[in-house]
Formats: C-alpha cells, sequence, structure tokens
C-alpha cells in the first residue's frame, strides 16, 4: 500500500453532460419503474395477519375465565403457552376494553389470584 492519494475526478460546473457518468432520464426512469413494480408486488404479496390462529387461543382463555372457580395466569401460560406479561395485557386490552367484560379477581386463602368473568345475572344482584 501507497500513501499517496488516489485521484478522485470531481464534476465542477464547468463539465459538460457528456463528461458525467452516463445516468440518462431513461435510465432512470427504468429503475424508478423497477422498484415502483416490485414495491407493489410486495405489497400485493403482503396479507394482513390472520387472527384465525390466535382467535381460538383467546376463546380457550375466555372460556377459561368463565368458570365459576375462576383461573390463574399460571394455569393460562401453561394451558395456551402465553407469557405472563402477555396474559395481564389480553386481560386489560381485550377482555376489559375490547369485550368490556367484567373481570374480577380474588385472592384466595393460599394466596393465589385467581380471575373470573362475572355473569351478567350475577352483576345485576
Amino acid at each position: 500500500m501507497s500513501n499517496t492519494p488516489k485521484s478522485h475526478t470531481v464534476p465542477t460546473a464547468d463539465d459538460t453532460d457528456e463528461t458525467r457518468p452516463s445516468h440518462t432520464k431513461a435510465s432512470r426512469q427504468r429503475k424508478t419503474a423497477s422498484a415502483q413494480a416490485a414495491r407493489k408486488t410486495h405489497k400485493a404479496r403482503a396479507k394482513p395477519k390472520e387472527r384465525s390462529l390466535s382467535q381460538p387461543k383467546q376463546d380457550l382463555v375466555i372460556q377459561m375465565l368463565r368458570r365459576k372457580s375462576g383461573i390463574t395466569i399460571k394455569e393460562i401460560v401453561a394451558k395456551v403457552g402465553w407469557q405472563s406479561h402477555s396474559v395481564r395485557g389480553f386481560f386489560s386490552g381485550v377482555v376489559k376494553k375490547k369485550l368490556k367484560l367484567p373481570l374480577t379477581s380474588t385472592v384466595g386463602n393460599d394466596g393465589v389470584r385467581r380471575y373470573h368473568v362475572a355473569t351478567i345475572a350475577s352483576l345485576k344482584a
């Protein structure tokens, strides 16, 4: 390796289009058109996330919450495979906010918190 700097040609204002690298308008249009086509095909291939895979899990958790005895977060984690923070987020975001179900929790004599959805009849009483 030599210590001499490599000479680079930098176009100046005096350069004409003939001395500049050949980036013609047509080549730019082709590149732009091909990039746009690639984006369109990517968008066409991209499908919205399907909820069908998680919907049965959500339904299962809601069914477990409707039990009279309720259910613990550990039981949901074991049954569904979610992490505990995901279960708590599901309670807050889906059960309470989206579905507007009355989620209650109780701590038993054993110190374990159990969650359940109260039935509409028990709320009226």
